[in-house]
C-alpha cells in the first residue's frame, strides 16, 4: 500500500463519524500517518442506563382446550425384500438408461444382485429399439416419466420396464394409458405402449381403450 493510499484509508476512516470519533495515538511508534495533535471538542456524557425500561416482563397466556384431533395411521407391514426388490428395479432401469453395468454397480451394487441385474440387461437389450429414455414431463400438473419413447414414422412407442410381473396388472396398464393420452396430446400423433416385464422377457400392449 503507497503512502498516498494510507492517507486516504485514514481520511475516510476520520470523516465518516456522525455523532462520535475517539482517536487513541501512541506516543510511539503509532500506526497513523497523519500528524496528530491533541484535540477536543464537544462533551463525552455517560449513558442513561435505561436497563428498567428495556426489561422483558414475562406474558402470561390461558390457553384453551380445544381437544385432540384423532389421526389414524395405516401401518403397513414391514416385508424384508421390499427393499431389494425396490432397488433392483431400479438398477435395472438405470442399466437400459445408461448402458453401463459398472456405474449401475458404483449406485446399486450393495443394495442388491448385481449379477442377476447384468444378466436382465443382457437378454432385454436386444429386445429395446433405439430411442429417448427416461423422459419426463408435466402434464395437467402432474408429473411424469416416460422410461423409453420411441419415434416412428406414423407415431410414437411407448415402452414402460416392469422387473416383474404382478397378478394384478390395471395399476400398470393404466399407467401406460395415461402415457399414450400425454404423447398424443403433445405431439398431435398416435402412440402405442407396451409393458416389458423384464424377469418375463415379454411384451404387453396395452389398448388405450382399457379392453
Amino acid at each position: 500500500m503507497t503512502l498516498e493510499d494510507k492517507k486516504n484509508v485514514e481520511y475516510v476512516a476520520f470523516t465518516r463519524a456522525k455523532n462520535l470519533l475517539i482517536i487513541l495515538k501512541k506516543n510511539e511508534k503509532s500506526a497513523f500517518i497523519t500528524k496528530l495533535e491533541k484535540f477536543q471538542k464537544g462533551e463525552i456524557i455517560p449513558s442513561v442506563d435505561k436497563k428498567d425500561e428495556n426489561e422483558i416482563k414475562p406474558i402470561k397466556i390461558n390457553l384453551k382446550n380445544y381437544g385432540k384431533q384423532e389421526l389414524k395411521v395405516d401401518e403397513e407391514e414391514y416385508k424384508p425384500n421390499d427393499y431389494e426388490a425396490i432397488y433392483l428395479g431400479n438398477a435395472i432401469h438405470y442399466s437400459f438408461e445408461c448402458d453401463d453395468i459398472e456405474a449401475v454397480n458404483n449406485i446399486y451394487g450393495d443394495f442388491c444382485d448385481i449379477n442377476e441385474v447384468k444378466n436382465f440387461y443382457k437378454k432385454s437389450k436386444p429386445q429395446l429399439e433405439d430411442g429417448k429414455k427416461e423422459i419426463p414431463f408435466i402434464y395437467e400438473k402432474q408429473l411424469g416419466r416416460i422410461d423409453l419413447l420411441i419415434e416412428k414414422k406414423d407415431g410414437y412407442v411407448i415402452i414402460d420396464y416392469k422387473s416383474t410381473k404382478p397378478k394384478d396388472e390395471s395399476g400398470y396398464l393404466n399407467q401406460v394409458r395415461h402415457y399414450m393420452e400425454v404423447v398424443e396430446k403433445l405431439t398431435g400423433k398416435k402412440a402405442k405402449g407396451y409393458l416389458f416385464y423384464v424377469d418375463e422377457q415379454e411384451f404387453r400392449e396395452v389398448d388405450k381403450n382399457g379392453k
